[in-house]
Order: structure tokens, then C-alpha cells, then sequence
């Protein structure tokens, strides 16, 4: 699955718990369980994503510079 079906699934649950059809009581337990997993996994999917991005620019960025100076 990618991660917009992970996302929209994520946001799908949320819907029907802010809606009233998935309670909080001991029956519906797994469902809460289930949608506070899938918001787990989809932030840090997404945190890992941007925090990897963010290092990899600056060391390209770094990289560039000592690359620039080492030319003649």
C-alpha cells in the first residue's frame, strides 16, 4: 500500500471515531488500538521521511562546497 492509502485509511478511522460509530468501550477497544497504531506508523513514517531528507541535503549541501574548493 502506499502511504496516501495509509494515510486516508488513518484518516477514514478518525472520521468514525469523531462520528460516533467507533466507541471507546471494552468492545471497540481493538478498534481504538488499531486506529492509535495506524496514527503511530503514519507520523513516524512521515517524521522519518523529512528527518532523512533534511540530513541528506546538508550533507550534499557540505559535500558541494569542499567538492568546489578542491577544483582548480
Amino acid at each position: 500500500m502506499t502511504s496516501k492509502t495509509v494515510a486516508l485509511k488513518a484518516a477514514g478511522m478518525g472520521g468514525r471515531l469523531a462520528d460516533g460509530r467507533i466507541t471507546t468501550g471494552p468492545d471497540n477497544t481493538n478498534n481504538v488500538l488499531t486506529l492509535a497504531f495506524g496514527v503511530l506508523i503514519v507520523a513516524l513514517v512521515g517524521l522519518g521521511s523529512a528527518w532523512i531528507m533534511i540530513h541528506l541535503s546538508q550533507s550534499t549541501a557540505a559535500m558541494s562546497a569542499q567538492q568546489s574548493h578542491m577544483m582548480p
